[in-house]
C-alpha cells in the first residue's frame, strides 16, 4: 500500500512541474503591458493542474477498457457516458484556465450525419 501511495505522489509531482503547454511557459509574459493569460495564484494553478491530471488518468483508464472491449452491453454504455463526462470536464478545465484547447473527439460532431449538425445551435450561429 505504501509503494502505491509513493507512486501516486510521484505522478502528482510530475504533473505539477510538467511545462508542456503555452500557459505554463508564458504565464508571466506581458504583451503591451497586459498579461497574456489571466494572473492566478500558484496554489490555484497547482490545484487545477492536479485536478486535470486526475481526470486525465481516469479518462485514459476508461478509454483503455473500452478499446480492449473488456465490457459489454449496459456497462459499455455507462463507460462511454463516463468517458464523455470526463472529456467534458477536462475540456471545461482547459477553458476555465484560458488554455488553448481542442474539442475532444467524444464531443466533436464531425462523425455525425448532417441531420444532427443542422440542429446544433452553435453551428447555426457560425
Amino acid at each position: 500500500m505504501e509503494a502505491n501511495e509513493h507512486n501516486n505522489i510521484q505522478i502528482n509531482i510530475r504533473a505539477i512541474f510538467n511545462k508542456n503547454n503555452c500557459f505554463d511557459i508564458f504565464k508571466n509574459t506581458k504583451l503591451d503591458g497586459e498579461h497574456i493569460y489571466e494572473p492566478m495564484l500558484n496554489r490555484q494553478r497547482l490545484s487545477l493542474k492536479l485536478q486535470k491530471a486526475v481526470l486525465s488518468r481516469h479518462y485514459q483508464k476508461i478509454a483503455l477498457i473500452i478499446r480492449l472491449k473488456a465490457v459489454d452491453r449496459i456497462l459499455l454504455i455507462r463507460a462511454r457516458l463516463k468517458l464523455i463526462e470526463l472529456a467534458t470536464n477536462i475540456f471545461m478545465l482547459d477553458v476555465q484556465q484560458g488554455q488553448e484547447s481542442f474539442i475532444p473527439k467524444e464531443l466533436c460532431q464531425d462523425s455525425l450525419p448532417k441531420c444532427y449538425k443542422f440542429y446544433d445551435p452553435i453551428l447555426l450561429i457560425i
